[in-house]
């Protein structure tokens, strides 16, 4: 269900990832009004996975996203379905192994081997003014943003009025 090549309607383009600890967004935004990324995070729905998890995020983003919502973020269920049962019990046995110091090292070799990669790209290397972002909190794969160009739009249409 990943985009890759020329397979792209009805799949997920997966380029971009925050750790836990790093879920509110507010020092990714573009200029005090990102009107994009508020709607992005608004509009946010969890397909699986830990719905606490989603909660958390919009819980850390509910001060800024309500400066351009005047109320606090919807939560968005309607294409959740939780995991089934064996699902959740090998994810909770993975969990104990990958929080082990063992578990610690094999995450940091593969964070640096990711890191790694991502930064040898050449498209990565070329873009000067580049919007991604490659950290060990949060990966952001697209090298052209369309945040200001929304912005630039959004302002037009308001002055108009």
């Amino acid at each position: 269900i990943r985009r890759h090549g020329k397979k792209i309607a009805g799949r997920f383009c997966l380029s971009f990832f925050a750790t836990e600890g790093h879920l509110n967004a507010i020092d990714i935004q573009k200029g005090e009004y990102d009107i994009y990324l508020a709607y992005w995070l608004q509009t946010l729905q969890p397909i699986a996975g830990s719905i606490e998890t989603y909660d958390q995020i919009l819980a850390e983003n509910t001060d800024w996203l309500t400066k351009f919502f005047h109320r606090p973020p919807h939560h968005h269920r309607d294409h959740y379905s939780p995991a089934p049962g064996w699902i959740r019990t090998l994810q909770a046995f993975q969990e104990k192994i990958l929080n082990s110091k063992w578990g610690q090292k094999c995450e940091d070799k593969l964070a640096e081997w990711q890191l790694g990669r991502a930064h040898a790209k050449k498209a990565l290397q070329e873009t000067a003014k580049s919007d991604v972002i490659l950290s060990r909190n949060m990966l952001k794969f697209h090298s052209k943003d369309a945040r200001e160009e929304v912005y630039k739009e959004w302002i037009k249409r308001i002055n108009k009025n």
